[in-house]
């Protein structure tokens, strides 16, 4: 799997997705190539942010390391829990999702997202926010063609369906631990 591959899987069922379901990468080497270096990123933008950034955050009352910590616990249940809810959402859609494709899909989508946390190194609101959406949008992107890719619907808006309550449930999910994290700090 090269950067080419991986830069293709936002943009379409027909680039980059054919060539990663041919080889099927093993689990572990996927883990540890490709989504804990990227999974690391928002919780050490989370621990700098709390350690050395401005003064009126880091005032030393908030355990910045555990909190990290959490938030990198979090990313790790939310791939082995997606990969379940791919596959049980795609059901009920009538789609046929392999647990390896599940797994595949699952550590993939989320990557754009947790790429985008290096967004709030930017000043200002804006920057931050646009890299964020930015984000979010490839993480849609490689569910949906990935779906497409795997699953081969007859109808594309049923990937985009499975794609839907799947980021809604993942916001949902992220939402109630950004809440808790809130109350934590």
């Amino acid at each position: 799997m090269n950067l080419y591959t991986l830069a293709a899987l936002p943009l379409s069922a027909e680039r980059g997705w054919p060539e990663l379901l041919r080889t099927r990468p093993a689990g572990w080497r996927l883990f540890l190539q490709i989504v804990l270096p990227v999974a690391l990123l928002p919780p050490v933008v989370l621990y700098l942010a709390g350690t050395v950034g401005p003064s009126d955050i880091r005032d030393g009352s908030h355990p910045w390391g555990e909190l990290s910590l959490l938030v990198l616990l979090a990313e790790f249940a939310s791939v082995a829990v997606a990969g379940q809810l791919f596959r049980h959402i795609a059901g009920a859609y009538a789609m046929v999702l392999g647990p390896h494709e599940a797994r595949l899909l699952a550590a993939l989508a989320p990557l754009p997202l947790w790429g985008s946390a290096a967004g709030f190194a930017l000043p200002g609101m804006a920057a931050p926010a646009a890299v964020l959406l930015t984000g979010l949008g490839l993480s849609c992107g490689i569910a949906y063609h990935g779906l497409v890719a795997m699953c081969r619907p007859r109808e594309a808006f049923v990937a985009a369906a499975v794609v839907q309550v799947a980021a809604g449930a993942g916001l949902a999910a992220w939402g109630c631990l950004a809440v808790a994290l809130t109350m934590l700090s």
